[in-house]
């Protein structure tokens, strides 16, 4: 019976982990939704580090910083996290989440947006205060709508598909 109970217990332990890592991944896009970058301590490590197509970032003030700059060009943004596949091991786990990204321009008018696809590969680490993220990296696969020249040059984008 020993057997069988460690067995459950460990699989039980798998789902809550998966389980756990995928939230933080939403948690991520919520936060950028809602432009709460203060708050990206609750899903990053304090020496995080980042690949984006406008360069790298080598701890969590500078992934704030990032996003204090970009951020407000927008009226609204939008994350979608979408096919989250997790690869446990211990106390650290990978994940893929292919990432669509909506943006209307400020100025109100909703019919101007940029729009973004890409791709986010993470590596997690369970911490004391739950599972965080220690790495970050988007490759863009695809752009859409119009980009505004005052975002392109906040956020140091030169607007080609990585």
């Amino acid at each position: 019976m020993s057997d069988i109970s460690d067995t459950l217990q460990r699989q039980v332990q798998e789902l809550v982990d998966r389980n756990e890592v995928k939230d933080l991944i939403g948690r991520l896009g919520v936060l950028l939704d809602e432009k709460r970058v203060e708050e990206l301590d609750q899903v990053f490590v304090a020496e995080a580090t980042g690949e984006f197509p406008s360069g790298p970032m080598g701890s969590l003030a500078e992934l704030q910083e990032y996003g204090r700059s970009t951020i407000p060009a927008f009226d609204q943004v939008q994350h979608l996290m979408t096919n989250i596949l997790v690869e446990l091991d211990g106390d650290r786990a990978t994940a893929r989440a292919n990432m669509l990204s909506f943006n209307t321009h400020r100025g109100g008018d909703p019919t101007r947006h940029f729009d973004l696809g890409g791709i986010y590969r993470f590596e997690t680490v369970r911490t004391p205060a739950g599972w965080r993220i220690a790495r970050v990296e988007m490759a863009q696969v695809w752009t859409g709508g119009s980009m505004d020249e005052e975002w392109l040059k906040l956020a140091n984008y030169d607007g080609t598909a990585a």
